[in-house]
This record gives C-alpha cells, sequence and structure tokens, in this order.
C-alpha cells in the first residue's frame, strides 16, 4: 500500500491541477459562461449625474447594462453643474458619469475655445481627461448640445436666423441660462467675445434649458435662452429656433461616457461603448419626451430602454 500511495496522490494532483488550469483558460464551446466571466462582474462602480433629468437617465442606462454585465453598481444622482460633478470624479466620489463632448473639454482646457469637429474634440479631450486620472469611452452619435435659441415668433419677426443676426437687434439683449453660464465659454463669454453681442445674463439657476428658461423667453424677460438641443420642445414642437452658430463658439456636444482610469477595464468598457453605439439623438429626444411631458420616473425609463435594445 505504501508503494502504490505516492501514484495514487500524483494522479489527484494533476486532475485537479487540470481542472485549475480550465477554469483559467478559455470558455469551451460547451461551457455557458457566468454574468462575471461574461464582463464586468464584480467590479463597483459608482455613477454620478448632473442636475438634470436627462443626465440622470443616461446615468441609469450605463448603469442597469452595467448591471447586467455583472457589475456592482450604485448612485450618485442629481449633484449639481459640472463645477461640481467634474471634482467628484477627480477625487474619486464617483467613478463614472456620461458626458458632453465639447462641454467637458471646454471644462478642463479653458483655451480650448475654438469649435472643432467631433473626431479632434474627442482626441483633444482624451488628453485633457488623461492628465486628470480621466478614460473616455467611445462618444456616442447622441447629441444634446448647448444651443441659443429664440421663439418662433421673435425669429419671424426680427429675421433670425444665426446667432450673428442677433448683432442686428438693437442692444442690450438679455440671455437667460443656468447660472454657470454667466462664466462660461460656452455661453455668456462666448457670445460677448466671438459675436460681440451686448448682452446680458438673466440666471435661471440650476434650470439647464428647462421650464424657467423657457418660461422667460416666451413671456419676454429675455430674447434668448441657452436651450438643450434634444430637448422635445427645441427639436420637436416647434415652439422654439434653434439659431445657427455661425461662428462655431460652441463645441459638439455627443454623449461620451467618461471614468476614473482606475476602473477602465476592458470589460466595463466594451459595455460602455454598446450603451453608446445604441444611442442616437432621436432616441434621446424620445426619452426626455416620456420623462417630461409623460412624467415617467427615469430609473423606469433608463429600464425600458435598456431592454429595447438589449443592454
Amino acid at each position: 500500500m505504501r508503494a502504490k500511495l505516492p501514484a495514487v496522490l500524483f494522479a489527484l494532483v494533476v486532475a485537479l491541477s487540470a481542472c485549475g488550469g480550465d477554469s483559467d483558460g478559455p470558455t469551451t464551446a460547451n461551457s455557458v459562461p457566468t454574468p462575471d466571466e461574461r464582463a464586468a462582474g464584480g467590479s463597483k462602480i459608482v455613477i454620478g449625474s448632473f442636475g438634470f433629468a436627462e443626465s440622470e437617465v443616461l446615468a441609469q442606462i450605463y448603469g442597469a447594462a452595467l448591471t447586467n454585465s455583472g457589475a456592482n453598481v450604485t448612485y450618485r444622482l442629481k449633484l449639481g453643474s459640472r463645477e461640481v460633478v467634474a471634482p467628484a470624479l477627480e477625487k474619486g466620489d464617483i467613478d463614472l458619469v456620461p458626458e458632453y463632448l465639447g462641454n467637458y473639454l471646454g471644462f478642463l482646457d479653458k483655451a480650448q475655445t475654438k469649435g472643432l469637429t467631433e473626431p479632434d474634440a474627442l482626441k483633444a479631450l482624451e488628453t485633457a481627461a488623461k492628465a486628470k486620472g480621466i478614460t473616455v469611452a467611445d462618444a456616442s452619435k447622441a447629441t444634446d448640445s448647448d444651443v441659443i435659441a429664440v421663439t418662433k415668433d421673435f425669429a419671424t419677426k426680427n429675421g433670425l436666423k444665426t446667432i450673428s443676426d442677433l448683432g442686428k437687434l438693437p442692444g442690450p439683449i438679455t440671455l437667460a441660462g443656468p447660472s454657470e453660464c454667466e462664466i462660461r465659454q460656452t455661453c455668456l463669454l462666448g457670445l460677448r467675445s466671438a459675436y460681440g453681442l451686448d448682452i446680458t445674463f438673466t440666471s435661471t439657476g440650476a434650470d439647464a434649458g428647462g421650464p424657467i428658461t423657457k418660461k422667460a423667453l416666451t413671456d419676454g424677460t429675455a430674447q434668448i435662452g441657452r436651450l438643450i438641443s434634444s430637448d422635445p420642445d427645441t427639436q420637436k414642437a416647434g415652439k422654439f429656433v434653434i439659431l445657427e452658430d455661425d461662428r462655431s463658439f460652441q463645441q459638439p456636444g455627443n454623449i461620451v461616457p467618461v471614468l476614473r482610469t482606475s476602473k477602465a477595464t476592458p470589460a466595463i468598457l466594451e459595455v460602455l461603448n454598446k450603451v453608446s453605439k445604441a444611442l442616437t439623438t432621436e432616441k434621446l429626444a424620445d426619452l426626455n419626451e416620456k420623462m417630461d411631458k409623460d412624467k415617467e420616473d427615469p430609473a423606469a425609463v433608463a429600464a425600458a430602454f435598456v431592454s429595447t435594445e438589449n443592454l
């Protein structure tokens, strides 16, 4: 018996080693990968959002897709403006946020004041974000740009098609927009420097192109407003006219998820890029309409989108 024991133990060790090798190696055709093996299993991701519904639903869309891939997702929603969200990302209070390409680039690189094409803006953002320990995933074709808009009646009465056309009006003219608009080159400062407009500002607080801004336009408190291109009222209803940015002081508005580089594993990026590929501007406007007009909960809207798009 003593002479046979080593051989038995040797065989057992070989068998166990073979099993261990199978678990670490490629999945065989007959095996079914677990959620953890499939994509983002085990990753802990805290997703943040800005203080408006579109950002909230986008955060939950990306989050639901990551959850479906095995990640452990929690949320910190409605944090406020970029001046709050960006430092939270850099400090690690959150790990990921769906950003807006040009606006985030302008925030990180104050010298970047000229409008860029999407590829050039993305390349510039990757460089600026890398210095902050942030990785930029693929940009979506869905765009949500800050736009300068007027009511349809005001545009017709004054023959307005471009932002330059505003220079024909007797000044000063009043811009309505969120509080941070007053200090941004892509808003009030750019309208003055790029277009030379005689312009004053009325703050709508945290209202980023929402009902307060629209009311200021319709009741005449302001003549122009900083609205959002993917807003159903802006894109579909015909209530407002977007003035062409003929001197390119704005940046591309593509939705782009950005995350802390320590969290940017290939599996996580694969999920984020799949979500971005599914998003379009038209779908984004539909999501906003469900929340703005139909008063649906952002979490429910996000869940329905993820299910419909098989994310």
